[in-house]
């Protein structure tokens, strides 16, 4: 349901104006166009942060409501919020990169003037992913500290 949301919404920015994600497009085809512009970021937080929050309320409001129910150890919050991220970086490396962005790439997430591009094929730069997973650690615990103290 969570990679419903938050990929739903990033694919709805895509359709809308596939630049709006030109940050998360390979560094070969950020060259090969101009910068985004102000309307293209602006759309990207306008559909970008309502996303987000839903996602963040929706979390944190299943984490809550499980707490209530079952009151859960730290390690357990912490371990929920792990499969979260996991699961959310998996859907993204291996269903919308690698699947969708690199096999079909539909026409809808090509970038007028990129029509062909290797970039869109090359796997390789897709694994960027599984770093941010790394990254991601030191938010996560803070952010199942927030939520075992709400609970």
């Amino acid at each position: 349901m969570l990679s419903l949301i938050f990929y739903g919404g990033i694919y709805l920015m895509i359709a809308i104006n596939p630049r709006s994600q030109l940050h998360n497009y390979p560094k070969a085809i950020r060259e090969a166009v101009p910068p985004k512009t102000r309307s293209e970021t602006a759309l990207t937080l306008a559909v970008g942060l309502p996303v987000l929050l839903l996602v963040t309320v929706y979390v944190i409001g299943v984490s809550i409501m499980r707490g209530q129910a079952d009151p859960a150890s730290y390690f357990a919050v912490f371990g929920h919020w792990l499969a979260v991220q996991v699961g959310l970086c998996a859907v993204d490396l291996l269903i919308c990169d690698y699947l969708i962005f690199c096999t079909i790439t539909p026409r809808f997430l090509v970038i007028p003037g990129t029509q062909g591009h290797p970039a869109y094929q090359d796997k390789r730069i897709q694994t960027r992913t599984i770093p941010q997973m790394l990254i991601v650690a030191p938010v996560l615990a803070a952010v199942c500290s927030l939520t075992y103290f709400l609970q």
